[in-house]
């Protein structure tokens, strides 16, 4: 991954009130790789930001940790001085830990990402980045003549990761209702005014996907048809779109929430204002589902096409999504394995474990991290969690 133009480095971080050193330094050192073959000491860049929490700072409250990086000190491991390569390794180390012997230090870390010109957005709720590559584990859901499914090949030019989603549908050559999808993912939306997607329309298909907005009403976290909202988008997908182009490659598409209308031919009750907030937060619910309906068009003499696409990257903004404003580093949805101690030579790909005489360090992987919910992503969500007793230092590498 190359950090984009005047990157800033990002991490959320939870420091749990059970731990029990009095204070200690977090140290994040991003290494580069300038060849493909990894970070090589002697000749390739490091450079390390400190961060110091103290007893005060064990909150069970997430906290945003943002610096640019060129207030990363160099490391001197080689190189030139800048980092101008792709990034190949992060390494946290807990260190400069002050309390009585055998204290804890238990932190939980979300969501590595690069932004440019300044610290990551809270503005941005992800809906669902397809990170897991397994849908049906992770909330989403189909019905009709179709299905869904995780697809590793055709990925959008940004914002792609390693999994979009695929999805088709069958029309019998007859215009109407196929049948729909789509992910229950409780998610607070303050202050955000969009909704985004990409998405890989097939040639010579026409059809509209109702996209639908179902919101919670009366703070019961469900969705029943007598008391909660539903708002619809229609997005015409055809030769000339206007929403999205079919065979017209990876497009991203941005609806204003302002264009969502209130629909009540399914959810008939609400106060049909489109407002998901948490009851937390003042309001009286959040978001539940996002709903795909997919609607065959009537091309001609009662004559219609079947309809499949690619997506990815759901996400709701302040404005349209810029790709190019963040890019994600890791955000835990697809595990952290294998967590085991690190190799003396090469680490492995993914995750291992590092510590001195008498310390310890192990990592979880919950998901259902301790409240409240990473603002940025609401619940469920994927954390790693770093249990550590330190005497000298412990840490870990991705």
């Amino acid at each position: 991954m190359t950090p984009p133009v005047d990157p800033w480095f990002n991490v959320w971080i939870l420091n749990q009130s059970d731990a029990t050193v009095d204070s200690y330094t977090l140290e994040i050192t991003i290494r580069e790789d300038l060849d493909g073959d990894g970070w090589t000491n002697g000749s390739e860049d490091s450079f390390r930001l400190d961060t110091s929490f103290t007893s005060t700072d064990f909150d069970d409250e997430w906290t945003l940790v943002s610096a640019p990086l060129s207030a990363f000190v160099d490391l001197f491991t080689g190189g030139d001085g800048t980092f101008n390569g792709n990034l190949d390794e992060i390494v946290m180390v807990v260190s400069g830990v002050s309390g009585a012997n055998l204290s804890t230090v238990e932190v939980d870390f979300d969501l590595f990402a690069f932004s440019s010109g300044g610290p990551l957005a809270w503005d941005e709720v992800l809906f669902d980045d397809m990170e897991h590559g397994d849908p049906f584990g992770n909330g989403w859901f189909s019905f009709g003549g179709g299905g869904i499914g995780p697809n590793n090949v055709d990925l959008p030019p940004a914002d792609g990761g390693s999994f979009s989603l695929e999805t088709g549908w069958g029309s019998g050559n007859n215009p109407g209702f196929y049948g729909g999808f789509g992910r229950t993912n409780p998610s607070d939306l303050s202050g955000t005014d969009y909704f985004n997607m990409w998405i890989n329309p097939d040639a010579g298909q026409d059809y509209t996907l109702e996209i639908n907005l179902q919101e919670d009403d009366n703070s019961d976290g469900a969705i029943t048809a007598p008391d909660d909202d539903e708002f619809q988008y229609n997005c015409v997908v055809s030769d000339t779109g206007p929403c999205a182009v079919a065979g017209g490659g990876w497009q991203l598409v941005s609806i204003p929430l302002a264009d969502f209308f209130d629909d009540n031919s399914f959810l008939t009750g609400g106060n049909s204002v489109l407002d998901p907030t948490a009851a937390s937060r003042g309001g009286n619910g959040e978001l539940i589902n996002v709903v795909f309906a997919v609607i065959g068009n009537d091309t001609g003499g009662g004559v219609s096409t079947d309809a499949s696409f690619r997506t990815d990257y759901w996400a709701f903004t302040r404005g349209p999504l810029v790709p190019d404003f963040r890019r994600l580093i890791e955000d835990f949805e697809s595990g952290v394995a294998p967590g085991t101690p690190c190799a003396p030579t090469m680490p492995p790909l993914n995750f291992c474990t590092f510590n001195g005489a008498g310390s310890s360090v192990a990592l979880a992987n919950p998901a259902t991290p301790p409240a409240p919910a990473l603002p940025t992503v609401g619940a469920p969500n994927s954390v790693l969690q770093m249990d550590v007793d330190v005497t000298s230092f412990a840490g870990f590498i991705h």
